[in-house]
């Protein structure tokens, strides 16, 4: 299994946990920039920070298992699970449109 977690204490990061395992350090406060992740399975989602941390669904592959809402009193953001067939995560991030950086996490 993977989780793709908001860590709502961090505003420069989210974190990828599970079979896939590693640290996203992104900032979100660049009007110019778009960010999106990129799934094994098909899903694309936006990366949004707004005092917590949601990948809106653009596109949902067949390994995404479940969406979960915030949890304020745990300080964690929007949590998106995936089951242990997702091989590799990609995050991008994009100004004024043009692809800037991408960097891809693999499973183990």
């Amino acid at each position: 299994m993977t989780t793709i977690v908001g860590k709502d204490f961090s505003d420069d990061y989210f974190t990828i946990d599970g079979d896939i395992d590693d640290e996203v350090d992104y900032w979100p406060f660049n009007d110019n920039n778009k960010a999106v992740l990129l799934f094994s399975d098909g899903t694309k989602t936006d990366v949004v920070y707004d005092g917590v941390w949601k990948f809106p669904i653009i596109n949902r592959g067949c390994a995404l298992k479940e969406v979960v809402a915030e949890d304020p009193d745990e300080d964690i953001g929007e949590r998106l699970v995936f089951d242990s067939t997702l091989q590799w995560v990609e995050f991008q991030i994009f100004r004024n449109g043009v692809l800037q950086k991408t960097q891809t996490f693999k499973r183990q």
